[in-house]
């Protein structure tokens, strides 16, 4: 009888065993297909879930069609990890390449559900947890690049950075003919000066197999020049012939981590340089074959002034310099007038990811200008400056 007993608890011992051999198999071996690792990126105050639109100015690939994304996993319990996508730290700490992803177009998600695509593709673990982060565009002439801390760091651990060591600017202007809106996009083209964007990073569990949501930030600044004419010279030929912004700063390092927007004062993420890359660095717009003259008002009711933008650049962080000047060169019919204003009556500063917008009227008894910054964040300033006779 105890025999008996011995072989019945030996049956279920090894019954028991089986069970959890079986799903221990089932744990390691995914029944259903595995799942590709895909992306979807927005930009600042994006809308989620619009399945990616190259004309939404809302999303990445308005701006920039590829990008560099670095991201580790750690197993949920165990002490293991691992670099899945950019360069490993697992030896040497220090700067590393990002894995390129590039746009595939919006008409259908082409690569496994997503619209960006890569090469060697990356699977979800289950029983892991990933961290994303990323840079964009990933072109041979954008500096950034990310920082691992420590050997072994995972994406993510204090001590990381975005970093970019002394960048510089040439002064591209994308209103080489005056339009009456900002054109936004543009600066995209290897070795011309690129609008440099970061993500945030993105914590996501190997069971959940929906694109990794990354969403960017524009970390330059951005100047537009705007200029319009009052009523008082409507039916008159007002034609702007040159503009310029000098005495500003084209080259500078970035530290991602340095950056703090909130305290007061409000610390950048930009360090600029003590001398110029160029010392004739200047940004510029010159009439394009004598147009287009400023557009009449809209009359007699409102008189709504319709303005043109003439300069739209990138510039680097940095405060303003006293001797940093806008100048604007125009004719009034056959009449030259010249305009010079300090810049820094406008703004003591050019802030990281801030859009600035400096409009002038033109009149012939008062010029005034409007200053604000909006689209990256919102900051404003409003200031009247007495004509000069000519």
């Amino acid at each position: 009888m105890k025999k008996s007993y011995l072989m019945l608890a030996a049956t279920a011992t090894i019954l028991a065993s089986c069970a959890e051999t079986d799903k221990i198999n089932t744990d390691l071996k995914d029944t259903t297909e595995p799942k590709v690792i895909g992306f979807s990126s927005y930009s600042e105050k994006a809308t989620k879930g619009d399945g990616g639109n190259s004309a939404n100015i809302l999303n990445l690939e308005y701006f920039h069609n590829t990008f560099a994304v670095y991201a580790t996993k750690k197993h949920n319990t165990e002490p293991d990890m691992d670099y899945v996508f950019g360069g490993s730290a697992a030896t040497t700490a220090g700067i590393k390449d990002g894995t390129t992803c590039t746009y595939t177009g919006d008409a259908n998600a082409s690569f496994y559900g997503s619209n960006w695509s890569y090469t060697d593709l990356r699977y979800w673990d289950r029983q892991t947890t990933y961290k994303f982060i990323a840079y964009s565009p990933a072109l041979d002439s954008n500096p950034l690049r990310y920082k691992f801390n420590t050997v072994g760091a995972l994406v993510g651990a204090d001590g990381n950075d975005f970093v970019a060591t002394d960048y510089v600017l040439i002064g591209k202007n994308l209103q080489t003919k005056a339009t009456a809106a900002a054109k936004n996009k543009g600066f995209n083209v290897n070795n011309q000066d690129l609008d440099l964007m970061t993500s945030a990073v993105q914590t996501q569990l190997g069971t959940v197999h929906s694109a990794v949501e990354l969403t960017f930030k524009h970390i330059l600044s951005k100047i537009n020049v705007i200029i319009g004419k009052s009523e008082t010279l409507d039916n008159a030929d007002v034609l702007i012939d040159e503009v310029t912004i000098t005495k500003l700063i084209d080259k500078g390092s970035y530290a991602e981590s340095s950056y703090d927007g909130v305290s007061t004062p409000r610390v950048s993420g930009w360090t600029p340089a003590a001398a110029n890359n160029d010392d004739n660095y200047v940004l510029k717009y010159e009439t394009s074959a004598g147009e287009p003259y400023l557009p009449d008002t809209d009359g007699p009711d409102t008189y709504k002034v319709n303005p043109l933008y003439f300069i739209e650049s990138l510039v680097i962080p940095q405060t303003i310099a006293n001797d940093a000047k806008v100048t604007i060169k125009y004719h009034i019919n056959a009449e030259a007038c010249t305009y010079a204003l300090d810049l820094k009556d406008a703004f003591t500063e050019f802030f990281d990811r801030y859009n600035y917008n400096l409009t002038f009227t033109i009149g012939p008894s008062v010029i005034t200008f409007d200053a604000s910054a909006y689209g990256w964040a919102d900051l404003s300033y409003d200031v009247k400056v007495p004509y000069v006779e000519p």
